[in-house]
């Protein structure tokens, strides 16, 4: 009788820390994917910025710890256009060069983590990414003539971002955000708010 009792003792001190180890194996094992709209602008520091344009893009996350994310994210600058390359010589005609970018993208991989208590949390990222930028540059020669030639920057840099993630139902949430990606190549920076809808299993 007393062994009996021992064991119905030790599982009952024992199912509480099973029922823990299991909600929190749940909890890591759990993943998200977000589609995201929004607004970008790309500066290029030394001289000029491109942009707003709209953003579209997308993010996969596994859950590492109950409030912390590994999150992957992709985005692609959408409607970037070249603009007329000015001429830099006095008393020389020049028409038809363009300059600037016409497409941009970029990707990272964040660590995220949700604060607060209440059903609305405020999430925190931050991590590395990756911009790319390609277009067009004009040189203009002494007898006014112009030569396009294609360009391509990319690099990388630090990434933060600061935002909420609102519930709407159960494995749906509308997350708003504002992220700053960095490239250190080509000193790029890229600023975007957008909207994500997640879906969390």
């Amino acid at each position: 009788m007393k062994s009996t009792r021992a064991i119905a003792c030790a599982a009952m001190l024992a199912l509480p820390a099973a029922a823990a180890h299991a909600q929190t194996a749940a909890d890591e094992g759990r993943v998200r994917v977000s589609g995201t709209l929004g607004v970008s602008k790309l500066f290029r520091i030394e001289d000029r910025s491109f942009g707003p344009t709209m953003n579209i893009g997308g993010e996969a996350g596994v859950r590492i710890f109950p409030r912390g994310w590994i999150v992957f994210e992709a985005n692609r600058f959408v409607g970037l256009d070249t603009e007329p390359a000015p001429c830099g010589l006095v008393g020389v005609a020049c028409t038809g060069g363009r300059t600037g970018y016409e497409s941009a993208s970029m990707g990272s991989m964040n660590l995220t983590y949700h604060l607060g208590a209440g059903r609305t949390q405020l999430a925190l990222s931050g991590g590395i990414g990756f911009i790319r930028a390609t277009g067009v540059e004009t040189t203009t020669f002494a007898d006014g003539s112009q030569v396009e030639r294609e360009v391509s920057d990319h690099g990388w840099g630090p990434t933060v971002a600061i935002g909420f993630a609102i519930p709407l139902a159960r494995g749906w949430s509308v997350d708003p955000f504002v992220r700053v990606h960095g490239a250190d190549g080509p000193n790029l920076t890229a600023l975007r708010a957008a909207v994500a809808v997640t879906r969390t299993w």
